[in-house]
């Protein structure tokens, strides 16, 4: 099973994202499946569903052959908050962003999301990522 969700991101992370320095993303949360996509909303003031990224499975402690772009202490400085981390194994812009307003008029969304949303719930939009998604080719692989 595949599990598609939507997070927000913070603006300033997402070039650290793009280039690979941030390799892990770390979440208050556990999804329980081997295949995860997450879609990025980037917050203020770009307001913009314009990113995806898959990610391995949640881990809280770096293997030997790990290590976390920003440093291992800040990697287990972050994990003893609570937080869980996925590791990116891709990172693609999105050829046609979509702005809060559609996703939440057109797509039904009440709000970005403050944890994450699953896609599942939103079919519609679900379908319209992934098939401008399938006529991309992967910018970033990690």
């Amino acid at each position: 099973m595949a599990t598609d969700i939507l997070i927000s991101i913070y603006p300033e992370l997402m070039p650290k994202l793009e280039s690979g320095i941030k390799n892990f993303e770390f979440r208050p949360f556990v999804i329980n499946d081997d295949s995860i996509t997450m879609w990025l909303y980037e917050t203020k003031p770009t307001k913009l569903l314009n990113a995806v990224m898959n990610v391995k499975p949640a881990i809280s402690v770096l293997s030997d052959n790990q290590h976390y772009g920003l440093g291992d202490n800040k990697f287990y400085e972050i994990i003893n908050t609570g937080r869980v981390a996925y590791e990116i194994t891709s990172f693609r812009w999105l050829d046609n962003p979509i702005d809060i307003k559609k996703i939440k008029t057109y797509y039904g969304l009440a709000n970005a999301p403050q944890n994450f949303v699953y896609l599942q719930n939103y079919p519609k939009l679900l379908s319209d990522l992934k098939a401008q998604t399938q006529h991309q080719q992967s910018s970033l692989d990690f």
